[in-house]
């Protein structure tokens, strides 16, 4: 009977460890690893317990409630009640369709899961699958984020500029594992005026004629604001001075990257 639970266990802690991961790809989230498993392994403690018992107080839906929401804050540790609401309601949903897929698989295939070496499989499987769904429907998400919500302004030693989110923009700094802005040249000499620019780095930037090399500068701490409301401080980023407006109003006199955008100012929610 011991090995047997040792296998309920296992088997609940595969599943949650999943759900815990793919809700970290989707949301974004810089959680340590150790976090994850301790959240996972409580709530296979609980499934265990749950299987022991079959108590009905115990599988109320209030002591479940009780035991994701411990879970889930311990793997995302979330700074606002709002936040925490989300990965609650992330975890009910991609649970929802991580066991769907599970038990589609096993009745359009016919498959007897009783052994446990076919029951990993089957989950990793069904794992791999919900990845691809929930990566898809998030693709078609955000491919409906509106123009006015790409709209930021960065603060570069008092220099404030006017950026656009380029959401197909994926230029990254890879020798120093940095993001790119793109900024208007015409503000090269007023920077350069009040900080050093001697840090410099190339970035390899391809475009539809050919590649190019461009010189950049490391910056710290640039100040982000939207609708004139401080957003958040990116504390290091590559910066790339080019001769060129980025829409034909000439609007606007940058680019922030989509990493950045996810990354540095939580564009992007679920």
């Amino acid at each position: 009977m011991t090995i047997y639970l040792d296998y309920i266990f296992f088997e609940n802690l595969i599943m949650n460890l999943i759900i815990i991961y793919q809700i970290n790809i989707f949301t974004k989230n810089r959680i340590k690893n150790v976090n994850n498993v301790i959240a996972g392994v409580i709530a296979s403690v609980y499934a265990t317990a749950l299987y022991i018992t079959n108590d009905n107080f115990i599988n109320s839906f209030i002591i479940k409630l009780f035991i994701i929401s411990i879970c889930v804050y311990i793997a995302f540790i979330p700074k606002t009640l709002v936040e925490y609401m989300k990965k609650i309601t992330y975890y009910y949903l991609i649970s929802f369709v991580y066991i769907g897929t599970i038990i589609a698989i096993t009745l359009f295939f016919n498959i007897t899961i009783n052994n446990i070496i076919t029951k990993i499989i089957i989950y990793l499987i069904s794992g791999i699958i919900t990845y691809l769904l929930n990566k898809k429907l998030w693709t078609m998400w955000k491919s409906n984020i509106k123009n006015n919500d790409l709209s930021y302004i960065i603060d570069i030693e008092g220099e404030k500029i006017k950026c656009f989110v380029d959401t197909g923009n994926v230029v990254k700094d890879y020798i120093n594992n940095l993001d790119v802005i793109f900024v208007n040249i015409k503000y090269f000499n007023k920077i350069k005026e009040k900080i050093s620019l001697e840090k410099k780095t190339y970035i390899n930037y391809a475009t539809i004629d050919n590649d190019k090399c461009l010189e950049g500068y490391i910056l710290k701490n640039i100040n982000v604001y939207k609708d004139k409301k401080y957003i958040c401080t990116i504390n290091k980023i590559t910066v790339v001075f080019v001769d060129r407006t980025f829409n034909f109003q000439e609007e606007y006199s940058g680019i922030l990257g989509y990493n950045t955008y996810v990354e540095n100012l939580r564009g992007v929610k679920l």
